[in-house]
C-alpha cells in the first residue's frame, strides 16, 4: 500500500516488491471475445488509433461477506495525433492501471471510512478494519470505487507518457512499460481517450478529446412493441475550441485563438483542448482531465454501444452510425450488464 500511495499504479508495476501485482495484471489484456472493432487507416498517412477492450474483467471489490470478484467491462478508444506513441501507450496501460487502482482503492482505509460514514453517519464507532463485513448495499460502493479508479487511471497514463516525453529516452520508456520495441517520444505527441465502464447493468463514460461514445437504442411504441428504428444518444461532448468553456480556459492560459465557427485553432494549428500527453501545450490550458458522465442504467432497449474516433465521425453523424446496425433478435432481450 505504501508504494501505491507514493506513486500510484506506475510505481506498483515498477517496484520489485510488487511483482505479484505485475503478474496478476498481465492476464487483464485485451480480449476480442464480445468486442467487435474495426481499425481502418482511411485517408491518414499512418495508423494512429488504438483500442482496449475487456468486458469480462474480474475485479476484487467489497462484498457483504468480504472481498469478492465482480465482473466489470472496460471499452476504450484512443486517437493519437502527431504519431501513435501516446495512443499505443494508453491502450497498453489502461487495463493494468485500472485493475490496480480499483483493487487498491477498494482495500484502502480512506475508502472504507467513507463507507462507514455513508452507512452509519459521522462519528460511528465501527472500525474501518471490519467495514467490508457490514456493507448493506454493495452497488453504490462498487460504482464509486470504479469511477475513482478510472479518474486515477487516466491521470497516471498522462503522467507516465508526459514523463517519458520529457526525458525522451528509451531507458525511461522501459522503466514504465514492458514493450518489446523502443518508442521515440516527443513533447507534441498526444491522444484522445474515451473509456466506457460497465457494471451491475449500468454504464459510466469518461472522455478526453473528441472521440465519441454513442448508445444505439431501439424505439418502442406505447405497447412496448419494437418499431425497428435505432436512435442515437451521444454520451460524450467533444473538447474543441467551439465550446465556450473550453475556449475560455485556453485563452486564460495564454493561448492565441483564431478562426470562427467550426474552424477555430490556437497557437497556429491546434484545435483540441484536452488530450493525454501534448506536454508542450499544457501551459496553454490543454489538460488530460476527463469529463465523466453519471452512472446510468442500461435497458433492454439499448442494443449497441459504439466508441468511435473523429475520423469516423467526420463522415458520419452519430445517427448514421446507429443506422448501420441490423436489428437484433428481440426475443427475451436483456442487457448484458
Amino acid at each position: 500500500m505504501k508504494v501505491y500511495n507514493q506513486g500510484g499504479a506506475p510505481a506498483v508495476l515498477q517496484s520489485p516488491d510488487c511483482s505479484q501485482w505485475v503478474l496478476s495484471t498481465r492476464s487483464l489484456g485485451n480480449q476480442s471475445k464480445n468486442c467487435e472493432f474495426v481499425n481502418n487507416i482511411g485517408e491518414a498517412a499512418h495508423q494512429e488509433d488504438h483500442i482496449s477492450c475487456n468486458i469480462d474483467m474480474q475485479i476484487p471489490l467489497p462484498g457483504k461477506d468480504g472481498p469478492k470478484d465482480v465482473r466489470v467491462g472496460v471499452v476504450a478508444v484512443f486517437d493519437g495525433h502527431m504519431g501513435e506513441e501516446a495512443s499505443n501507450m494508453a491502450s497498453e496501460l489502461l487495463l493494468q492501471y485500472y485493475s490496480l487502482h480499483s483493487a487498491f482503492i477498494a482495500n484502502g482505509n480512506e475508502d472504507q471510512v467513507v463507507v462507514i460514514e455513508e452507512l452509519y453517519g459521522h462519528g460511528s464507532k465501527i472500525t474501518s478494519s471490519n467495514v467490508v463485513r457490514v456493507v448493506i448495499s454493495e452497488e453504490p460502493i462498487h460504482k464509486r470505487i470504479l469511477k475513482e479508479a478510472l479518474l486515477r487511471t487516466i491521470q497516471d497514463i498522462d503522467l507516465t507518457f508526459s514523463k517519458a516525453s520529457e526525458n525522451y529516452s528509451s531507458s525511461v520508456v522501459a522503466a514504465y512499460i514492458d514493450l518489446d520495441h523502443t518508442i521515440s517520444f516527443r513533447l507534441g505527441y498526444g491522444t484522445t481517450a474515451t473509456v466506457a465502464v460497465l457494471v451491475h447493468g449500468q454504464i459510466l463514460v469518461a472522455n478526453v478529446g473528441d472521440s465519441k461514445a454513442i448508445l444505439c437504442s431501439e424505439k418502442r411504441d406505447s405497447q412496448q412493441k419494437i418499431k425497428g428504428i435505432f436512435f442515437a444518444t451521444e454520451l460524450t461532448s467533444d473538447h474543441h475550441l467551439t465550446r465556450t468553456d473550453e475556449r475560455a480556459r485556453i485563452k486564460a492560459a495564454g493561448g492565441f485563438v483564431f478562426g470562427m465557427g467550426n474552424k477555430m485553432f490556437f497557437n497556429d494549428f491546434y484545435w483540441f483542448t484536452r488530450a493525454i500527453g501534448n506536454v508542450a501545450l499544457k501551459r496553454y490550458g490543454v489538460t488530460a482531465e476527463p469529463e465523466v458522465t453519471d452512472w446510468q442504467p442500461l435497458t433492454p432497449n439499448d442494443s449497441y454501444l459504439v466508441l468511435a474516433t473523429s475520423g469516423v465521425l467526420k463522415k458520419l453523424s452519430s445517427q448514421d452510425v446507429c443506422d448501420l446496425f441490423p436489428a437484433p433478435n428481440w426475443e427475451s432481450k436483456k442487457p448484458t450488464y
